[in-house]
């Protein structure tokens, strides 16, 4: 099973990584972030959202 994190914000913008939205992740642990814009990864997160909402909602 994959586990991975991410959050797209309006089509413009991915975040992805290990990063966990806590007060610990931000300021204790070791963590990484990538934020891109970058037009294949959007479409790529796109899809897979989609293909989970699907499939889990």
């Amino acid at each position: 099973h994959m586990h991975h994190k991410f959050a797209l914000f309006d089509g413009r913008w991915l975040l992805n990584g290990s990063f966990n939205w806590t007060r610990s992740a931000s300021r204790a642990n070791d963590e990484n972030l990538v934020v891109t814009n970058d037009p294949k990864q959007l479409r790529l997160f796109g899809a897979q959202f989609e293909g989970l909402w699907e499939r889990l909602a």
